[in-house]
């Protein structure tokens, strides 16, 4: 059991409640804002578990917020939220091995500013303040699905937090139930302060254009298409 007292003096991060400096419940919109007892901003996977533990103990309504950006309010709550943006947003890019790790509270453009430097990407979502991690637990959809996949699909491995305060390593091998069932089952099975992704090459410019036509044109369109694009090199449609 996890008191106030033990989470005050053994937590690294910060401890936040209504009226301190650091208290903020701030989010993208302003409607799913919710005025929590505690704001919680770990500095470590273990100030997560002690977190959780407290939560548990105090049987608060616990919420996870990674970037904020969630217009339901999944990442506020009136009880206990555990927001990992302020210490818990890192990112270690192994260009040799088209991977990265990121930890829970990176967003989307830190991630991209990251790796294109390297000229690589992974899958993301096209919002650049929306967090990696909750937008992967969503399944992960975005511009490069056509030709990797989703998100959850490009996950290689994860660390995350359960309810009784472990702290568990899942992957293929390790916890692959844990590691199935966050791919794609949803966010409600622990928190996930870390995941490592695959990375794959990615030209650094872009371009983007809309164009429309009559709908009686539709199947010479899509024939067009489907005969000019097995011809142009990859990464470049």
């Amino acid at each position: 059991m996890v008191s106030l007292k033990d989470l005050q003096e053994n937590f690294k991060g910060v401890v936040s409640q209504p009226g301190d400096q650091e208290y903020d419940i701030s989010r993208w919109s302003a409607a799913a804002e919710k005025r929590a007892r505690f704001v919680l901003f770990p500095k470590n996977k273990e100030d997560i578990s002690l977190a959780v533990r407290f939560a548990v103990a105090e049987k608060l309504d616990l919420a996870i917020s990674g970037g904020r950006h969630g217009t339901l309010g999944q990442s506020s709550s009136e009880g206990v939220v555990i927001d990992m943006r302020k210490y818990l947003n890192g990112i270690c890019v192994d260009a040799l091995n088209k991977l990265v790790n990121v930890q829970g509270g990176c967003c989307i453009a830190k991630l991209e500013e990251e790796t294109i430097k390297h000229g690589l990407s992974v899958v993301t979502g096209v919002s650049s303040d929306v967090g990696v991690v909750g937008h992967l637990l969503g399944g992960g959809y975005g511009l490069l699905v056509g030709m990797h996949g989703l998100g959850v699909d490009n996950i290689v491995s994860a660390t995350v937090v359960i309810a009784d305060g472990s702290i568990i390593f899942a992957d293929e091998n390790e916890n692959s139930d844990l590691f199935w069932a966050i791919r794609g089952g949803g966010s409600n099975f622990g928190v996930v302060v870390e995941v490592k992704l695959k990375l794959h090459d990615q030209r650094p410019d872009a371009f983007v254009a809309d164009m429309a036509w009559p709908r009686e044109k539709l199947p010479e369109i899509v024939e067009e298409i489907n005969r000019w694009r097995p011809n142009q090199p990859i990464n470049e449609t």
